[in-house]
């Protein structure tokens, strides 16, 4: 007796919990559309199945269709998503609407958004290339600088250069925007992560790609091997419009949306966080309202026990790369403070004794080492008791307030004072 029965690859199965996932059932649409059936012949002796599988019966006209008319609505289908992910979030995936809000901001105007995860290098580097005269001071670090407004240095032109997750390659990056357009300004403030000298392999975000064709430019300029091309290329930036989970949340947001978002005369909003025209970041009454001293100290200790072994690394290659670029700084007279930001209490006396602790030290010192070979500034602290910012002056684990950072700033010396 033979029987032809369909056997479905392991792979297409579904998951675990025995329900099938979007992706596997469209593969097994597939396999079946190019004949996925074999023939199984089955043998009553003994009372014992023997299953011979037979050749899989050739695709015929009918199933090429078929996969056709599958594959064309799975390419509608992403490309329905990508269309719709650029209109709910152009901040992220639209280079003429961000050159649009940087030209708001740079003529004095703020911007209203709902979401401050946009594409942050993106809008520096039309920022930067559109300013009609260069600051006196640039800060530049990652989120931990965004709430640092202009008017926490009143007796300084400031701009306020901030991005998220910041690596050694935004600092060329950075420079080389700067020097491109003729802005470099005479104090330059950076700010070292505890994972600013992470080796490349074993990052998770990858936002720093995006300054990837600046950061070559640099790196040529001060005689760096860069990168290898392909641990470069910004894949997750073209990929996520396609993300429908990404759609999904852009629609909520939305969909809560009661203000208008765009560029504002308004310093602050109900529901919407504001970017003010030097910069930097202004919470909503909303956000702030959850930023309370209990949400940070709870963030705090919930960091603590998941970094409580960890050792963040440190890349020699990197740290060579930052020397010759403080070099070549020095030689174009811009004076280079290393400011850095602490950590929430609760989370740096966690840290205290364990491989944590210890890289944060090792940054720092590096930050101290280079003020004899560079001529340097370094201010501020990781540990919150030198800066003397106390549990209250956080809003989560690493985020200061803007009392906390002022306090860091001031304490640079300025010209007129030394």
């Amino acid at each position: 007796m033979v029987a032809r029965v369909s056997v479905v690859p392991l792979e297409f199965r579904g998951n675990t919990a025995g329900t099938a996932t979007a992706p596997s059932v469209l593969l097994a649409g597939l396999y079946f559309s190019l004949g996925g059936v074999a023939d199984v012949a089955i043998s009553d002796s003994a009372g014992e199945a023997d299953l011979r599988s037979e050749p899989a019966a050739p695709p015929t006209g009918r199933s090429r269709r078929y996969l056709a008319i599958i594959t064309g609505m799975v390419v509608l289908f992403y490309a329905a998503v990508a269309l719709t992910n650029v209109r709910l979030d152009p901040l992220a995936y639209d280079e003429d609407y961000v050159r649009e809000m940087a030209k708001s901001l740079n003529e004095g105007q703020n911007f209203a958004l709902y979401d401050p995860n946009i594409n942050w290098r993106s809008l520096r580097r039309q920022q930067i290339a559109l300013l009609t005269e260069t600051p006196d001071v640039v800060v530049f670090g990652g989120s931990r600088w965004q709430e640092a407004s202009a008017d926490l240095l009143p007796t300084q032109k400031l701009f306020n250069a901030h991005v998220h997750s910041d690596y050694v390659e935004d600092f060329l990056a950075l420079a080389q925007l700067l020097e491109e357009h003729d802005r470099l300004p005479d104090t330059l403030i950076l700010s070292l992560r505890y994972i600013t000298f992470e080796p490349i392999d074993v990052r998770v975000p990858t936002d720093w790609r995006e300054w990837t064709p600046e950061y070559r430019q640099m790196a040529d300029r001060l005689g760096i091997e860069s990168h290898d091309v392909l641990d470069t290329l910004p894949v997750d930036k073209w990929t996520a419009p396609l993300s429908v989970r990404v759609l999904v949340d852009r629609v909520k947001l939305k969909a809560a949306q009661t203000e208008t978002v765009g560029p504002t005369t308004d310093t602050e909003k109900a529901t919407l966080d504001v970017i003010g025209s030097d910069g930097s970041l202004q919470w909503s009454q909303r956000n702030t309202r959850r930023f309370t001293p209990e949400f940070a100290v709870e963030d705090a200790r919930k960091k603590a026990k998941a970094n409580k072994e960890v050792r963040p690394a440190i890349d020699p290659a990197a740290v060579t790369a930052l020397e010759k670029l403080l070099a070549h700084l020095q030689s174009k007279e811009v004076r280079v403070v290393f400011a850095q930001t602490p950590f929430h209490p609760a989370f740096y006396d966690a840290m205290r004794g364990r491989p944590f602790g210890e890289a944060l030290g090792q940054v720092e010192q590096l930050a101290e080492r280079w003020e004899s070979t560079y001529g340097t500034t370094t201010v501020g602290s990781f540990d919150p008791g030198r800066v003397g910012c106390d549990a209250g002056e956080f809003i989560d684990w690493h985020h200061a307030k803007p009392a906390c950072l002022g306090r860091i700033l001031t304490s640079v010396p300025w010209p007129a004072e030394q």
